[in-house]
């Protein structure tokens, strides 16, 4: 999901267009997953923030090699105990993207599918 905030508000809305009716106070930091993205606008300009400790990051990354630890711990608290093999293998995706980063988890996913013994790589079903 993309999320994004206006440079001098504090209220973080997400991509649906009635989030403000939906989500009366906005979203928090916590409600961010590896696979989401998240902004913060200032007029025509446009910053990647990291979903971990809302500071600025490089271009089209939205989490800091020092914040991975703590999203794949967030990951696992939140969804570690659902029951279900795709919630479970969602939950393993979610965390590789915290450990990896979104660019080396999209490499690692084009090894895996180029690699004969194993034929797919299933995100499963978040719970």
């Amino acid at each position: 999901m993309n999320y994004t905030r206006q440079y001098d508000g504090k209220r973080i809305d997400c991509e649906y267009g009635k989030c403000a009716e939906w989500h009366y106070g906005g979203h928090e930091l916590n409600d961010m997953l590896p696979q989401d993205s998240y902004y913060v606008v200032h007029g025509d300009k446009k910053w990647s923030y990291c979903i971990v400790c809302d500071m600025a990051t490089s271009l089209d990354s939205f989490v800091h090699e020092q914040c991975r630890k703590k999203l794949l711990l967030r990951v696992t608290q939140k969804f570690g105990m659902s029951a279900g093999s795709l919630r479970k293998q969602w939950v393993i995706d979610q965390m590789l993207r915290a450990i990896l980063g979104n660019e080396q988890y999209q490499i690692w996913v084009k090894e895996i599918l180029n690699d004969p013994a194993y034929a797919s790589w299933e995100v499963g079903c978040a719970p």
